[in-house]
C-alpha cells in the first residue's frame, strides 16, 4: 500500500524503516556470531557418542543391527526412543518391542539412521531461554513436518532418495536455533 508516496505494509511502517531495521538486525547477528567465533566462545552443540558411534556403524559395509543396538543401549535415551519410534503406529507390528535388539530389527537400517538423524539434530533446538526454547520447540515441530513430508513426496514421485529427503527437511532450518541461541 502507499501512503502519502511512500510505501507501507500492513500496519502502515514504511517498507524503508522494515527494511532498515532488518538489516540492521543482520549486521549486528552477523557481527556477534564472527566475534563469538574469533573468541572461540560460539557453543554449538555437539552429537551424542553413541549416535556418532552408531551412524559409523551403520556406514560400514559388514555391520550388523545386533551391533547398532548395543551401541544405542549404552545410551539410556537413545534406547528409550529408539523402542519409541519402533512401537509408533508408523513401525508398529502386533506385538510391542520390549528391547533394543528387537526395535532395531524391526526399524531396519534405513529407519534407524532417521530416528539417529532426528535425536542428533533435537539437541540443537533447545534453549535455555523460555523465550527461544518456545520458538525452538515450535521450529523443531516444523522441521520433522517438513521432514516427513519432504520423504513421502520422494517417495510418492519415485524420484531421489527418501532418507536424504527426510535429513533436507529436518535440516533446512538449522540455522535459525543457532543464530537465536548466539545472539543472546
Amino acid at each position: 500500500m502507499v501512503i502519502g508516496g511512500t510505501e507501507s505494509d500492513r500496519d502502515g511502517v514504511p517498507i524503508a524503516d522494515n527494511r532498515s531495521k532488518h538489516d540492521e538486525l543482520l549486521t549486528s547477528v552477523t557481527e556477534n556470531i564472527l566475534e563469538r567465533i574469533r573468541n572461540n566462545t560460539l557453543a554449538l552443540p555437539s552429537m551424542p557418542i553413541a549416535v556418532a558411534r552408531c551412524m559409523a556403524l551403520l556406514r560400514e559395509n559388514d555391520f550388523s543391527l545386533r551391533q547398532a543396538a548395543q551401541v544405542i543401549e549404552k545410551d539410556p535415551l537413545l534406547a528409550a526412543r529408539v523402542i519409541s519410534v519402533s512401537n509408533s503406529a508408523a513401525f508398529g507390528g502386533l506385538a510391542q518391542v520390549r528391547n533394543v535388539v528387537q526395535a532395531a530389527t524391526r526399524l531396519g537400517a534405513d529407519n534407524l539412521r532417521l530416528v539417529l538423524f532426528e535425536v542428533m539434530a533435537s539437541h540443537i533446538f533447545v534453549s535455555v531461554d523460555a523465550k527461544i526454547r518456545s520458538a525452538c520447540h515450535a521450529l523443531w515441530q516444523h522441521s520433522r513436518a517438513v521432514a516427513a513430508m519432504s520423504r513421502q513426496l520422494t517417495l510418492m514421485v519415485g524420484a531421489g532418495d527418501p532418507g536424504e529427503a527426510y535429513l533436507a527437511g529436518l535440516l533446512h532450518d538449522i540455522g535459525k536455533p543457532i543464530v537465536a541461541v548466539a545472539r543472546f
